[in-house]
């Protein structure tokens, strides 16, 4: 009688419950893409903002040889770098900086 009992409430709850296989197979796939698709994204995330990084330091350290090379830029430049809101002048004192940690400036 009381396997009987047992019987019927698995009956019941699986009735409850119309999951078919493909329904959970195809569950598990969906998740398992997006998942891919989350981890390609963040990857891809870092990949171009390494890249952004790396050129922004290329392209500092060209201007700065550039700058070496030619001098500050004449009375007429200067005007115009104010209208593109830029400004070059030499370094007169030690201002509030942001300094990057030694043992990080061997990346850059």
């Amino acid at each position: 009688m009381n396997d009987h009992t047992s019987d019927n409430t698995r009956n019941r709850f699986s009735d409850k419950i119309k999951f078919s296989i493909v329904w959970k197979l195809n569950l598990k796939l969906f998740f398992r893409i997006l998942g891919i698709f989350l981890a390609l994204d963040i990857m891809l995330i870092l990949l171009l903002l390494s890249g952004l990084i790396i050129r922004a330091e290329q392209t500092a350290a060209m201007t700065v040889d550039m700058l070496n090379q030619t001098g500050l830029p004449s009375p007429e430049a200067e005007s115009w770098l104010k209208i593109t809101e830029y400004s070059i002048s030499q370094k007169t004192e030690s201002a509030n900086e942001f300094q990057i940690p030694e043992n990080l400036q061997k990346f850059f």
